[in-house]
């Protein structure tokens, strides 16, 4: 892919709305997450869904797993979202927002991905996407 998932053009977006809101009002913050997830690409849109249903459902077990919100969110985070182009100084400073906002995404899978917000997404073999 020539683009990560969060494509490059959302990065900023992505991580000013952590920054701003992602330790605040989780209403605000769910308001403003499900407005930047609708204006991704359809494509983008259902993958995330797909891909952070399987995260919320691997972090349900993480007592068997030890796959917690906090550690998929350290194997996904850097690969889900990156600017377009890295440095050393973006990796330090950005990566711990990411992992935030990736984590904070799986805790609040069912608000950001529900039938209201994504109703295109759901079908008969997955409940929200």
């Amino acid at each position: 892919m020539p683009d990560p998932l969060f494509p490059f053009d959302y990065y900023d977006g992505f991580l000013q709305t952590q920054k701003a809101s992602g330790n605040g009002d989780v209403e605000v913050w769910l308001f403003t997450m499900k407005s930047l997830l609708h204006s991704l690409p359809p494509s983008n849109q259902k993958i995330i869904c797909i891909l952070f249903e399987m995260m919320n459902d691997v972090s349900q077990k993480s007592d068997i797993n030890l796959m917690t919100p906090s550690n998929l969110a350290i194997v996904f985070g850097p690969n889900l979202l990156k600017p377009r182009v890295e440095t050393m100084q973006s990796v330090m400073t950005d990566t711990p927002t990411i992992n935030t906002l990736i984590k904070k995404m799986i805790e609040n899978y069912e608000e950001l991905f529900n039938d209201t917000v994504f109703p295109e997404f759901i079908n008969s073999n997955n409940d929200n996407c």
